[in-house]
């Protein structure tokens, strides 16, 4: 039980971690897939921020996508 336990807080605390930085870096990899006009990072990152601004932009179905990952990590880490 207690192994159980402390690979749940294990998963938890690595979602909570990693996913701010995770979350950003894949929303830019969604839209220049959707967009394959754009050239490079660079150009994907600025059409996200003047159209949409930084938290609805990067961080836009971040709210259920990270309840997801701490779920999935609880019970996969170990």
């Amino acid at each position: 039980m207690s192994l159980y336990c402390g690979s749940v807080v294990v998963g938890i605390c690595r979602t909570t971690l990693g996913f701010p930085i995770e979350h950003p870096i894949d929303a830019i990899k969604t839209q220049w897939q959707a967009k394959a006009h754009f050239k490079n990072e660079a150009e994907i990152i600025r059409h996200i921020y003047n159209t949409k601004g930084f938290f609805p932009g990067f961080y836009a179905g971040s709210l259920p996508n990270y309840f997801r990952c701490i779920v999935r990590n609880s019970y996969r880490y170990p």
